[in-house]
């Protein structure tokens, strides 16, 4: 007959972590997965804005017309 595992051991920590963090990430509604989409598509839009932004101080319109031709 098996041993018991302890409950308290670094292992069964550990393994109920991984097991909380797989259900509170696969546990999304669907609005909070349209939140999150969202959310990650406007930072997106603002760092490109800002790297495009920054491209047009240094460089001027000719270098940010370079840099977005690449």
């Amino acid at each position: 007959m098996p041993r018991q595992a302890n409950p308290n051991s670094k292992y069964s920590q550990r393994k109920r972590w991984r097991e909380f963090q797989y259900d509170k990430e696969n546990n999304w509604s669907e609005e909070r997965k349209r939140e999150n989409d969202f959310s990650s598509g406007c930072l997106l839009l603002v760092i490109l804005g800002v790297v495009c932004g920054l491209v047009l101080i240094f460089s001027g319109t000719e270098g940010l017309i370079k840099y977005l031709s690449k």
